[in-house]
């Protein structure tokens, strides 16, 4: 059997969601979200999560589909898409996995039981660490760097709090053949998409968004740590003085993330053993070599082949 996975991923503003809407609408995929807020109810604005024209173009699996409450790992990510990417291939059609979050595509992919430790040498600060990992956190104090390292070294290892893994579900390898397409625009185009981005989320109404959640939700569930909404509660609780600051710190830390996503992937393929086939930056290569990747029949299994987009 034909068992192929076509993967888009790449830094937030990289344009990666339309290029995964294209080759759905190509080769009669269904998409499924890798986007860790995007899963979440009524945060909209903040993930920029497709809207109704994109939404009735191709079927969308892991869109708003849990209550901002209900939390989330990599390891649950994996399971889930492994389903919805089995009901796709029996029903003829071409699962594509879009999004950004590297962890859980790594997490689907090559599962979560590895040899492999990706120790933290660095400082990480506070901050980082309530990036990916609120409920850690929150429980750590700001200034303990000890605790602050192993908490991030542990949720970037597992995808999920150390407090989480007693009860942590092994998740094997995803028993498919997969095409990583990875979207790397050059750095200036990439930082003035961001700036765009962030400046159009404020308009589209992301303060107001924010408070409509905290009016039913705490604000110290883990959707709120990420970028954006976590920029407006501190817009809200008074640490910045002026919308034009929010605007300028979101779109700030908003470049950086995208720095760290750059960053993670760069190391993932050789760290993974997946195997580099081709860099492009001309749109028409990418449907060609998706093509020949789904038509290919061969006795190859369980083949990672990444190519480097850079429109």
């Amino acid at each position: 059997m034909n068992r192929r996975v076509l993967i888009v991923s790449g830094p937030t503003g990289s344009g990666k969601s339309k290029l995964g809407l294209e080759l759905a609408q190509i080769f009669n995929g269904e998409i499924v979200s890798a986007d860790s807020v995007a899963i979440y109810k009524y945060f909209d604005i903040g993930t920029a999560k497709p809207g109704s024209k994109e939404l009735s173009l191709v079927t969308h699996h892991l869109i708003s589909e849990l209550e901002p409450d209900n939390d989330f790992s990599a390891g649950e990510f994996a399971k889930i898409a492994s389903e919805r990417i089995e009901k796709i291939l029996s029903a003829g059609k071409t699962p594509i996995v879009v999004g950004g979050t590297g962890l859980y595509i790594r997490a689907l992919l090559n599962g979560l039981i590895s040899d492999k430790r990706e120790e933290v040498t660095e400082d990480i600060s506070w901050e980082q660490l309530n990036e990916i990992d609120p409920l850690s956190a929150s429980k750590i104090n700001q200034n303990d760097q000890a605790r602050i390292k192993r908490a991030f070294d542990h949720f970037k290892r597992i995808g999920k709090s150390i407090s989480e893994t007693r009860a942590l579900e092994e998740h094997q390898e995803l028993d498919v053949n997969a095409l990583i397409v990875l979207v790397t625009p050059p750095r200036e185009k990439l930082y003035q998409a961001i700036n765009h981005r962030s400046a159009t989320m404020l308009k589209a109404g992301l303060i107001e968004e924010t408070k409509r959640l905290l009016a039913n939700y705490s604000p110290h569930l883990k959707p709120f740590g990420s970028i954006g909404y976590s920029h407006v509660l501190r817009f809200i609780n008074g640490e910045f003085l002026s919308h034009q600051e929010l605007l300028n710190q979101l779109s700030q830390d908003t470049r950086r993330f995208a720095k760290r996503q750059l960053t993670w992937w760069r190391n993932q393929p050789k760290t993974l053993n997946w195997t580099e086939i081709q860099e492009t930056s001309i749109r028409e290569e990418i449907t060609g070599a998706a093509r020949a990747f789904l038509e290919r029949n061969d006795n190859v299994v369980h083949s990672r082949e990444i190519i480097r987009y850079t429109p």
